[in-house]
């Protein structure tokens, strides 16, 4: 009898433990999913389902930057540039009860308001929260992109281009000086 028992109780934790491994698999479905469509409202620029998708506190928040971007200018910049070619790699979902978090490496494409067309990738890690039974995007967190990178190596190159344009210019004012000391 209470052989009996043990196993089934065993058999009951088995199964909670399955439910829940289940359970962790159907949110993290359901949040991938819902991250698409995210990324798919910003693409259509549908302002919409950005205003479904996205719950009132919502930040976006940059490192180093002490200032966060608000929900209705993150909706903004999101249907006034034009956004494609969204595809995330290395997604990773936690979940937390009604709070999950998604990271993951999202490659884009962009064109800003005066029509220079920008392609970058940045790691992203958004704080989802689920109300009435809908996920909703509360934060998102910008972490490093290769846009930046690029351009501070650019930027790096271009202040050593000058250096050298003004050390050679210093040099040659230097010998023209010198040579006009020597004529005198």
């Amino acid at each position: 009898m209470d052989m009996t028992r043990l196993f089934l109780t065993l058999a009951c934790c088995a199964t909670q433990v399955v439910a829940v491994a289940q359970s962790d698999v159907s949110i993290e479905r359901e949040l991938i999913a819902r991250s698409n469509e995210l990324m798919s409202a910003v693409e259509r620029q549908d302002r919409a389902a950005l205003e479904l998708l996205v719950a009132d506190e919502f930040m976006l928040e940059v490192p180093g930057d002490t200032a966060s971007t608000p929900r209705a200018e993150w909706i903004d910049n999101a249907v006034n540039l034009k956004w494609e070619g969204f595809k995330f790699h290395n997604v990773k979902v936690r979940s937390f009860g009604e709070v999950a978090v998604v990271s993951a490496l999202l490659d884009f494409k962009v064109t800003t308001g005066i029509g220079i067309p920008i392609s970058s990738d940045v790691q992203v890690t958004d704080v989802w929260v689920r109300r009435n039974g809908q996920w909703l995007i509360a934060v998102r967190q910008l972490g490093a992109d290769s846009l930046s990178g690029t351009v501070r190596m650019v930027l790096g190159f271009l202040a050593a281009l000058v250096l050298c344009f003004f050390v050679r210019l210093f040099v040659r004012l230097r010998r023209k000086a010198k040579a006009r000391k020597a004529l005198v």
